[in-house]
C-alpha cells in the first residue's frame, strides 16, 4: 500500500479527528501527506492509536556584532489563506530531519534554506530530547519528537540586520534578531 493511503488508513481507523485540521494556527490534511511523502515524518500504529514521529534539527542562531550578542528568532508564519500564526519555538528554527539523514546535516540544510545563508556555518552540537506530546500542528494526532539541538554562529557577510524571510508555496515565515541578556 503506497505510504499516504497507508497514513490515511491509520488515521481513520484510530479516530483522529481530522476535522479539527486546518483551522486557527493547525496545519491541513495535505500538509501532513506532503511531509509523510517527503520523508520528514512517518505515521504508525501503536498501542490502538496513531503516532507521528518526526526527528528534529533545531538550531538557534547568533551573531556578535561588537560586545552584544543577537539571537534569532521566529517573529511570525502567513499563510496564503491570510492566517497568521506566532509560535514560540525552543530555538531560532527547526527543520525536520529526512529519513536516514545525518542530523548536523539537517541543521545547516535549515539554516541555509530558511535563512537563505550560504558559505561556512559554525555548527555546534548541543544536545538530544526526546519527548511525546499531542501536535500543536495536528490535533488529536499523538507524537513523538527527537531534537537535535545546535548552535550556528553566522559571519559578518551572513547577518542581516533587518532579519530574514524564508519564502514557501503555501506560507512565508518571518525571523527577527532579538539581542541576548
Amino acid at each position: 500500500m503506497k505510504t499516504k493511503e497507508n497514513t490515511l488508513k491509520i488515521l481513520l481507523e484510530t479516530g483522529v479527528p481530522l476535522w479539527r485540521w486546518g483551522k486557527g494556527k493547525t496545519k491541513k490534511i495535505g500538509d501532513l501527506m506532503e511531509e509523510v511523502e517527503q520523508g520528514d515524518s512517518i505515521v504508525t500504529k501503536e498501542n490502538g492509536g496513531a503516532l507521528r514521529k518526526v526527528a528534529v534539527a533545531c538550531v538557534d542562531v547568533y551573531y556578535r556584532e561588537g560586545g552584544k550578542m543577537c539571537r534569532l528568532k521566529e517573529d511570525r508564519q502567513e499563510f496564503e489563506d491570510g492566517r497568521i500564526r506566532r509560535r514560540e519555538l525552543l530555538s531560532s528554527l527547526a527543520e525536520k530531519i529526512k529519513q536516514g539523514e545525518n542530523p548536523k546535516m539537517a541543521a545547516y540544510r535549515g539554516v541555509t534554506e530558511e535563512l537563505g545563508v550560504r558559505g561556512q556555518i559554525g555548527l555546534m552540537t548541543k544536545e538530544v530530547i526526546n519527548t511525546k506530546i499531542e501536535s500543536p500542528s495536528y490535533p488529536g494526532l499523538m507524537t513523538s519528537f527527537r531534537y537535535h539541538f545546535f548552535d550556528a554562529y553566522l559571519d559578518k557577510e551572513q547577518f542581516q540586520k533587518e532579519g530574514y524571510v524564508e519564502i514557501q508555496p503555501r506560507k512565508k515565515t518571518y525571523f527577527v534578531w532579538e539581542e541576548e541578556k
